[in-house]
């Protein structure tokens, strides 16, 4: 979750509040009541005020912003090496049974899913952003469709194994997906 500190936000209602009195000089000035009019001293020093006040939340503001934008850019990076690792080794080892079983492999891929998770929570912090599912749930899913093949060959295939397929596949897709 990516928020403002605590600086940025009072910079922000310092600018606020400059604003509400520059804007409250204003609605005196055009009363038309002479003797209610600002003095010329009035209007200059809520004008430096405000224009002080802006600057500072502008320069808070984007430097806080930066590190925000260089923070998610991380992630971001971090998810995109992962991939980039899993190809060189798919490319390396061609997509086989050895390869999945490998433990760098495996490790790649825990890095991956464990970025992808992370970013779908930062992301999704108010909604639905999900951090708890481990790459564990993509090898099992891998494993049980494994074993619904081999049941389906010995001619053992249920209902129920129809369904963990279907389900396990499901989680497969997902992750294939998300490396496309």
């Amino acid at each position: 979750k990516f928020e403002f500190s605590q600086e940025a936000m009072q910079c922000a209602e310092d600018l606020q509040r400059a604003w509400s009195e520059l804007c409250a000089l204003l609605e005196r000035w055009k009363g038309g009541d002479p003797g209610e009019k600002p003095q010329r001293t009035e209007m200059r020093t809520s004008l430096v005020t405000l224009d002080v006040a802006w600057a500072a939340f502008e320069k808070k503001y984007i430097s806080e912003l930066i590190a925000i934008e260089d923070q998610a850019r991380k992630l971001i990076v971090q998810a995109v090496d992962s991939e980039k690792h899993l190809r060189d080794l798919e490319a390396k080892y061609g997509e086989t049974e050895a390869l999945l079983a490998r433990s760098e492999y495996q490790a790649e891929q825990r890095r991956l899913v464990g970025s992808i998770s992370y970013l779908n929570s930062v992301a999704n912090f108010r909604r639905k952003g999900r951090d708890d599912l481990p790459a564990d749930v993509l090898f099992d899913a891998v494993r049980t469709i494994q074993r619904c093949d081999l049941a389906e060959k010995n001619g053992q295939s249920t209902e129920l194994s129809a369904a963990a397929r279907t389900l396990c596949g499901d989680v497969v897709e997902s992750f294939v997906a998300m490396r496309l």
